[in-house]
């Protein structure tokens, strides 16, 4: 499989997640310093917990995509290992962020890396969680959002890329919503959208592949679409 990984992009968003994250907590530590010292400025030092909170919340939140291994596209890259060079897999090239190509059509993937229990039918999702996990989701664990509306609204983002670089180009773009996490667990009814875990993304693959595969010249055609990284 090749691999097309924006690696600058990466690697100025892990920077801006440190950045970000050293600022909110000297904003944290300044304020905590500054009710033990002045405590008749408390009021100011209360006034700068939510900035800093979420300073150090927007820090986490990059850091769990660019910085903390396995990042997504890590963690997409070996799930996915040992797939043939007719498949490519495009990291923050694209209008998603996940796209793997294949001889049958393009997958946007959609990534949660989130540990836990998550119960999924037809358009409704839901994080099963103790008070434990509401806890730490007041300190910066995310929860689940919404994988389905994100893959549609990623679907349609890839429509209008090839609308404009490849008119008239015809193929089928199918999300998967992929949970990277091993202690991740999926329950699962009726999905309007594929839900699987990293490990069961191969064969999940080539069930649905089985017995079909794109012309060679829109393969072709694709290709040239494509966007490549600059030497």
């Amino acid at each position: 499989m090749r691999i097309i990984t924006n690696t600058p992009f990466i690697q100025r968003r892990a920077r801006l997640a440190r950045i970000i994250s050293y600022v909110g907590l000297a904003i944290l530590a300044g304020g905590f310093v500054t009710s033990l010292l002045q405590p008749s400025l408390i009021l100011l030092a209360c006034l700068t917990l939510p900035i800093g909170m979420i300073h150090a919340n927007i820090g986490i939140y990059l850091a769990n995509r660019y910085l903390r291994p396995p990042r997504p596209d890590q963690a997409l890259d070996q799930a996915l290992k040992g797939l043939s060079d007719q498949y490519a897999i495009y990291h923050y090239m694209l209008p998603a962020d996940h796209v793997l190509i294949s001889p049958h059509g393009i997958y946007p993937l959609i990534v949660r890396f989130q540990a836990g229990t998550f119960i999924h039918e037809g358009e409704r999702w839901q994080q099963r969680q103790g008070c434990w996990g509401r806890a730490l989701r007041l300190f910066g664990q995310e929860g689940i959002g919404n994988p389905t509306q994100e893959a549609r609204a990623e679907v349609e983002a890839l429509r209008r890329y090839l609308a404009e670089h490849a008119p008239g180009l015809d193929v089928p773009i199918e999300p998967i919503i992929v949970f990277t996490h091993p202690q991740a667990e999926i329950t699962i009814t009726s999905p309007a959208v594929p839900v699987v875990l990293a490990k069961k993304l191969k064969v999940y693959l080539r069930s649905v592949e089985r017995g079909r595969a794109l012309p060679r010249p829109t393969l072709m055609q694709l290709e040239e679409a494509l966007p490549t990284l600059s030497p």
